[in-house]
């Protein structure tokens, strides 16, 4: 009660969607950008959180498995890769 949302990330159109229980992560989102191709109903989300204890790579080894996000990074119901851009 009477506590601020936490700050966003830069752009246009995030909204806050709330945190975990334990609240270490934070999730904004807003619909997919339209050079996604990305249905109307996709979102896209940015979550912030702070990781303590873990190696670097297992860090790493779990940002980078974008297609098993919904297994574990909480309020994602579905993660598939739409389209590999850069390098």
């Amino acid at each position: 009660p009477g506590e601020e949302e936490p700050r966003g990330p830069p752009g246009f159109g995030w909204m806050y969607g709330g945190e975990t229980r334990d609240g270490t992560i934070k999730v904004w989102t807003r619909p997919a950008p339209k050079w996604s191709g990305a249905r109307a109903n996709i979102k896209e989300v940015h979550a912030e959180c702070e990781f303590r204890g873990v190696s670097r790579e297992r860090f790493w080894n779990a940002v980078c498995d974008l297609g098993r996000y919904d297994e574990f990074v909480p309020f994602v119901a579905e993660a598939r890769i739409l389209r590999h851009q850069g390098a």
